[in-house]
C-alpha cells in the first residue's frame, strides 16, 4: 500500500458529489438508470425527495456523467449544462449560471444586463439565450435547477418578487415544452414543499408528469456507498466497521450527507493512525461515530476562533444564512459576502476569516468551494440543511433567530400602528423583553431587512417607550420633591410668626410692670407665643421627617437598580433624621451583605401543624391566602384556608366544611382581586370566594387539584386529579367549556390562553393542546414525566421535567423537536419502600420574564440557572431549605424580583439584573407574606 498520507480522501463530506467524481460515486446505479429513463420521455423532470436523500448528488454526479458518456442516445454525447439556485432572484442566478457554463462569455460588456433583459422579456426569455447563443449544431441544453424549493421563499418577500418567481417558472415550464431548440430542465426539490408548487400555474401538473421520488436506499445499496470509494480510494475496510455503520444508520432518510461525513473524518482520522492497516472502529470512534462526528468537527473550528469578536462574527453570520419559515421548516438563506458584513456589523476581511475554515477541503461546511476565491458579492451558503439538524450549536443558533426574528416582527408591528396612533407604547413586560432582545443581540438595519425591514420606526417605537417610562419615574419624583418644598415654606412662615409673637410679648411685659391689665394680656400673649412655637417645631420636625422618607425612597429606587452607592447614601442620610429606622439598617445591611431584598427579614408563620401545600396573593401583595390539605395536630381541622395581612401576623380563615382538603397550585386570585377560587382535593367540588365577606358565591362541581383564573376573570383552569380530566369553566354561563383526558395534574395557559401545555399527559408523554382547533401535539419520551410544565414567554418552546431522569427539557413548539436536555444531577425514586431518598418530585423550574434563561431549584438543595437555548449551566447557588413541590419561581411584574416557594409557608427572595444574567445571593428564608409583599414593592 502507498502511504496512506498521501492517498486522497475519497468521501466528499456534505457537499454534493460533482460530475468527475462519477468513480467515487457508488450504491445509486438504479437511480440514475431510472431518472435517465425518465429523462428521455420528459424534457421537464422533478427530483423530489427529502432532505439529505441525496438528490443533489443523484443529478450532478449520477445523471450528468452518464449524459456526458453518450447514455442518452437519442439525444446523443453533445451538452450544455447549466446549475443555478433560484435563491436570490432565479433570474439573477440564471444569468450566472449560463456565464459560469461559458454559454456566453464573460468578458463580454454588460453581459449580465443584456442576458438578464433577454430572459425577462417573454416566457420563451430561455429560448431566446439559448438560440442566441449559437450552440453548435446537435447541442443540448440541460439547466438544473437544485433547491428549486428556495423559489417558494423568495415569492413571499414581495409584490414584485411573486411576479418574478412566476414569470420565471411559466419561461421554465415553455422552453420544456418546445421543440425547436433542445433545452431539458432538471429540478431538485425537497418532498416537503410538494404542496407549495400549486401556487403556480402548470407547475404541478408537469411534476406529475416527469416526476422521480427518490426512493430509499437498501443495505445492499448503502454497502456499495461505504465500500466503493474506500477501494477505489486504497483502502481495506475492516468488516465490523462496515456492519457497525450499516446499523448506524437505521432508517433515517436523511443519513447520506451526515454517512459521507462520517466517513471522510473516519479516513483522515485512519491517515493519520501509525501503523494501521484498515480503516477501523477505532477510527470511527475517534471522530465521534456518525451521530456526533459532524457537531465535533464544526465545533472544533468554532474553538479554534480564540477572540471574542471572531466568535460573535461566526455566530451572527451562520444565524444569518440559516432560518426557520412561517412553517417551522429549516431552511438555507444564501447571502452575498457583503451582505453578511454588513448584517454582522464587520469587515468583509472578518467575515471570510470566519467562511475560510469552515470550507476548506477536508471540511466543506459552507459553500462556495475552497478553491473559488471570495468576492464581495460571492454567495455564501450551508452545504447541507443536515448542518442544522446535526450540529447542536447551530441550532440553538436558528432557534434563537426564531425567537429574536418573532419578537421583532412583534415590535415592528406595534411601531406601525404607533404611527398610525392606532397603538399606545410599550410597557413592561413588553419592553422588558425587546430591551432584553436589543442589548443581547444588538441588531442593525441590514439584519431588520432580512425580515422585512422596519427597523427606523421600530427603534424610534423602541426608544420612546423608554423615555415614556423614564419620564414618569421623573414626575412622580419631581411631584414628591415639590409638596416637601412647599412644606418647608409653611414650616419656616409659622417659625417667623413665632418669633414676631415672641418679641410682641416681651414688649407687653415690659408694659405690664405699669399696668396689671396690661401684664395679665402679656401672659396670654405670652402663651400665645409659645403654642406658636412649638407648633413651628412640629412643623420643622414633620419636614425633617417627611425629607428622610423622601431619602428613604430614593434609597429604595437606586437598590432596585442595583446602584449600592447612591442607595446606600440616600438610606444613610435619612438614618440622620430617623436614626431608629430598622428597615433601613437592614435593607443597607442586605444590600452590602447578601444583596437580598430590602425590608426587615421575621420570623416564618406559624400554621399550628398544618400540611401546607400553596399560597396567592393580590397584585399589591397586602393579603396572602395560604391553604392546606390537613392539620397533623388536630388544630383548625375544619379551616384549611388562611387569609393573611401581608403587613403583620394576623390571618382570618375561610370556613370549608368537614375538612376538605387544598392542594397544591389550588388556589388563585380573580384578577379584580375581588374573589378567590379554591379547589378541594378530596371533595368533588370547587368554590369561588368573596374575598371581603368570606362567603361562597358559587359552586364548581369538579374536584379542583389546580385552578387558575384567566386574564379577563371570564373563565378558570380546573384539573380534576385523579378524575385524569382538565377543564375550563365559564365563571358567568357556570357550565365548563372545554374537556380534555390526561394525566397531567398542573397544567399552564401560554401567554394569550390560546394554547394548555401538559407535562405528564401520559406515562411517557407531554402534550400542548390548540384550544381554538382542538389540535393535540404531543411529545415523546422513552421514560415516565413528571406533572407540571411551563410555556416560554413567546409560546414558542415549553419546560417539562422528569424527577425519575433528573432532567429537565425544552422542546419546540414549531419543530416538535428536543431542544436541549437539563441535567440537575439529582435523580429522585418513585419507589416509597426505598430509603434515603426523596418521594416527591420536588425540583422546580420555568423560564424567566425574557425567555432567555432558565431557573430550576432541585431538591439536592441548589438553584441554579441555564441559557435556555444552548442548555448551558451559567450558575449553581447553595441554598438551605426544601423547594415546594409542584410550584414554580414566581417573578415581579417587572421581571427583576423573585420568589421560589418553599415547605412550610415560607419562600426565598432576590433581585435579578435586568438581563438575568446571574441569580441572587439568597439571604435567610421569608414567610410567604413578606415574599408577596416583596415582589408587588417591585
Amino acid at each position: 500500500m502507498a502511504d496512506k498520507k498521501n492517498l486522497p480522501n475519497p468521501f466528499p463530506g456534505l457537499r454534493p458529489f460533482q460530475s468527475d467524481e462519477e468513480h467515487l460515486f457508488f450504491g445509486r446505479e438504479n437511480q440514475t438508470l431510472e431518472l435517465l429513463k425518465l429523462l428521455r420521455d420528459n424534457r421537464f423532470v422533478g427530483v423530489i425527495g427529502t432532505s439529505g436523500s441525496g438528490k443533489s448528488s443523484l443529478v450532478r454526479c449520477g445523471l450528468l456523467s452518464e449524459l456526458y458518456g453518450g447514455s442518452f442516445l437519442k439525444a446523443g454525447t453533445d451538452w450544455e449544462v447549466a446549475i443555478m439556485n433560484p435563491g436570490g432572484g432565479p433570474f439573477n442566478q440564471l444569468s450566472k449560471s449560463l456565464v459560469d457554463a461559458d454559454i456566453y462569455d464573460s468578458e463580454e460588456p454588460d453581459i449580465h444586463l443584456k442576458l438578464n433583459a433577454t430572459l425577462k422579456r417573454s416566457r420563451l426569455g430561455l429560448v431566446e439565450a439559448i438560440r442566441q447563443a449559437t450552440l453548435p449544431e446537435g447541442t443540448n441544453f440541460l439547466l438544473v435547477v437544485d433547491q428549486f424549493e428556495e423559489i417558494f421563499r423568495y415569492s413571499e418577500a414581495g409584490k414584485e418578487e411573486e411576479e418574478a418567481a412566476d414569470d420565471f417558472i411559466s419561461m421554465i415550464l415553455e422552453a420544456a415544452k418546445q421543440s425547436n431548440i433542445p433545452i431539458y430542465v432538471i429540478i431538485t426539490m425537497r418532498s416537503d414543499y410538494i404542496g407549495d408548487c400549486s401556487k403556480f400555474e402548470g407547475l404541478p401538473e408537469e411534476i406529475n408528469e416527469g416526476e422521480y421520488l427518490i426512493p430509499r436506499l437498501s443495505r445492499e445499496e448503502y454497502k456499495s456507498v461505504i465500500e466503493g470509494p474506500v477501494r477505489v480510494g486504497g483502502a481495506k475496510l475492516a468488516p465490523r466497521l462496515l456492519q457497525r455503520l450499516l446499523n448506524d444508520i437505521g432508517t433515517e432518510s436523511d443519513q447520506l450527507p451526515c454517512l459521507q461525513h462520517a466517513l471522510m473524518r473516519t479516513w483522515d482520522a485512519w491517515a493519520d493512525r501509525n501503523g494501521a492497516e484498515e480503516v477501523d472502529l477505532e477510527d470511527y470512534r475517534g471522530i465521534g461515530g456518525m451521530s456526533k462526528a459532524l457537531s465535533i468537527h464544526a465545533d472544533e473550528i468554532f474553538d479554534t476562533f480564540e477572540d471574542k469578536a471572531t466568535r460573535e462574527t461566526a455566530t451572527r453570520m451562520f444565524r444569518a444564512i440559516t432560518e426557520k419559515g412561517d412553517d417551522n421548516r429549516g431552511i438555507r438563506r444564501p447571502l452575498r459576502l457583503q451582505q453578511l458584513a454588513d448584517i454582522t456589523d464587520h469587515s468583509i476581511e472578518e467575515v471570510k476569516s470566519v467562511v475560510e475554515p469552515y470550507r476548506q477541503q477536508g471540511v466543506t461546511f459552507l459553500m462556495p468551494p475552497s478553491d473559488r476565491e471570495l468576492e464581495a458579492d460571492t454567495v455564501i451558503d450551508i452545504s447541507h440543511e443536515s448542518l442544522m439538524r446535526v450540529w447542536q450549536r447551530l441550532r440553538n443558533w436558528v432557534e434563537e433567530e426564531a425567537q429574536s426574528a418573532r419578537i421583532y416582527r412583534r415590535l415592528v408591528d406595534t411601531s406601525s400602528l404607533w404611527k398610525k396612533k392606532e397603538a399606545g407604547l410599550y410597557h413592561d413586560p413588553d419592553l422588558q423583553i425587546s430591551q432584553t432582545w436589543r442589548d443581547k443581540y444588538q441588531p442593525n438595519e441590514n439584519w431588520a431587512d432580512l425580515y422585512g425591514g422596519g427597523f427606523q420606526v421600530a427603534t424610534e417605537f423602541l426608544e420612546a417607550s423608554e423615555e415614556e417610562g423614564r419620564k414618569a419615574e421623573r414626575e412622580k419624583e419631581l411631584a414628591r420633591q415639590k409638596e416637601l418644598e412647599q412644606a418647608q415654606e409653611l414650616a419656616e412662615a409659622r417659625e417667623r410668626s413665632a418669633k414676631n409673637m415672641k418679641r410682641f410679648a416681651a414688649v407687653v411685659g415690659v408694659v405690664a410692670v405699669i399696668a396689671l391689665a396690661a401684664m395679665i394680656f402679656a401672659v396670654n400673649s405670652q402663651n400665645k407665643a409659645v403654642l406658636a412655637q412649638k407648633e413651628a417645631v412640629q412643623a420643622k420636625e414633620n419636614l425633617r421627617i417627611n425629607f428622610a422618607r423622601s431619602d428613604d425612597s430614593l434609597g429604595h429606587s437606586f437598590a432596585k437598580q442595583q446602584n449600592t452607592g447612591q442607595a446606600a447614601a440616600y438610606f444613610a442620610r435619612s438614618l440622620i433624621a430617623e436614626p431608629k429606622n430598622s428597615t433601613a439598617i437592614d435593607t443597607i445591611f442586605n444590600l452590602f451583605a447578601y444583596a437580598s431584598p430590602p425590608g426587615h427579614l421575621s420570623e416564618s408563620l406559624d400554621f399550628n401543624g398544618a400540611d401546607y401545600k400553596t399560597s396567592t396573593a393580590t397584585k399589591d401583595g397586602k393579603i396572602v391566602v395560604t391553604a392546606a390539605h390537613w392539620w397533623r395536630g388536630g388544630n383548625s381541622q375544619k379551616k384549611n384556608v388562611r387569609i393573611w395581612d401581608s403587613s403583620s401576623d394576623i390571618y382570618r380563615e375561610i370556613f370549608n366544611g368537614d375538612g376538605r382538603g387544598a392542594w397544591y397550585n389550588s388556589i388563585d386570585f380573580s384578577p379584580d382581586d375581588k374573589y378567590l377560587v379554591i379547589g378541594y382535593g378530596n371533595k368533588d367540588f370547587s368554590e369561588i370566594i368573596d374575598i371581603k365577606t368570606g362567603e361562597s358565591v358559587q359552586t364548581i362541581p369538579f374536584k379542583g387539584v389546580l385552578c387558575r383564573y384567566s386574564k379577563d376573570g371570564t373563565k378558570i383552569l380546573i384539573n380534576r386529579g385523579w378524575k385524569k380530566a382538565t377543564n375550563i369553566w365559564d365563571v358567568e354561563k357556570k357550565s365548563s367549556i372545554l374537556e380534555i383526558d390526561t394525566k397531567d395534574f398542573y397544567p399552564e395557559w401560554n401567554r394569550d390562553e390560546s394554547k394548555i401545555v401538559f407535562g405528564a399527559h401520559s406515562d411517557k408523554q407531554s402534550a400542548v393542546l390548540d384550544i381554538k382547533s382542538g389540535e393535540l401535539t404531543t411529545f415523546d419520551y422513552e421514560h415516565s414525566i413528571t406533572t407540571g410544565a411551563s410555556f416560554d414567554p413567546e409560546g414558542s418552546r415549553i419546560l417539562t421535567h422528569s424527577h425519575l431522569e433528573g432532567n429537565f427539557y425544552v422542546w419546540s413548539l414549531e419543530t416538535n423537536q428536543l431542544l436541549i436536555t437539563l441535567d440537575y444531577s439529582e435523580k429522585i425514586s418513585s419507589d416509597p419502600k426505598a430509603t434515603n431518598q426523596w418521594q416527591h418530585a420536588s425540583a422546580i423550574g420555568t423560564f424567566t420574564p425574557s425567555g432567555s434563561k432558565i431557573i430550576t431549584a432541585s431538591p439536592n438543595l441548589t438553584v441554579q440557572l441555564w441559557d435556555s437555548y444552548s442548555g448551558e449551566l451559567l450558575q449553581t447557588n447553595i441554598i438551605t431549605e426544601t423547594v415546594l413541590e409542584f410550584s414554580k419561581p414566581i417573578f415581579s411584574s417587572n421581571g427583576l424580583r423573585i420568589m421560589i416557594p418553599l415547605r412550610d409557608g415560607k419562600c426565598y427572595i432576590g433581585r435579578l439584573p435586568s438581563d438575568h444574567s446571574s441569580l441572587p445571593d439568597f439571604g435567610p428564608s421569608v414567610p410567604v407574606t413578606k415574599g408577596y409583599a416583596y415582589l408587588a414593592n417591585s
